[in-house]
């Protein structure tokens, strides 16, 4: 699929979040940046994505191979459904907010600053995504690591 057209779905997909369920947004906004916590800071990291994506209006051009990304939204699925099994509408709200970063904005999947190792973050170092978790997560089968455009720190 061409870059182009991702972004046009997921803005649809966005819009349509946004019309429907505008409650669970309000909530998602208003307890995102509360804290330093890494659960506040990816809220408000990917509260920001989303907004961002219902106003990007264009991406430059390129193409993501169909299959990885379906790969990407059947992980992300799973995911949800053992970590907020129900939740239909967040489900959704992650779903597009992941594929966004990861294959539109071409950013790391959680947020700079997030430390996952001790005193590391992930950080933009000489022009390129660094995070201390890829080394350790990225072989596992369920990981969205490898699809993150964060090198190994």
């Amino acid at each position: 699929m061409d870059r182009r057209h991702l972004l046009e779905a997921l803005k649809r997909d966005a819009r349509e979040i946004y019309r429907s369920r505008p409650d669970e947004l309000a909530r998602l906004e208003a307890s995102s940046g509360k804290s330093d916590s890494p659960a506040s800071l990816v809220a408000a990291y990917d509260y920001k994505a989303f907004t961002e994506l219902l106003g990007r209006a264009q991406v430059s051009g390129g193409e993501v191979d169909d299959a990885v990304l379906a790969d990407f939204r059947r992980l992300i699925d799973r995911y949800m459904d053992v970590h907020a099994p129900g939740s239909e509408a967040f489900k959704d709200y992650v779903r597009t907010v992941s594929v966004y970063l990861a294959f539109v904005a071409r950013r790391p999947l959680h947020p700079p600053g997030l430390r996952l190792a001790g005193d590391k973050e992930i950080a933009l170092v000489d022009g390129a995504w660094r995070c201390p978790g890829k080394r350790k997560y990225a072989g596992d089968p369920g990981s969205l690591c490898r699809y993150c455009v964060c090198r190994s720190d």
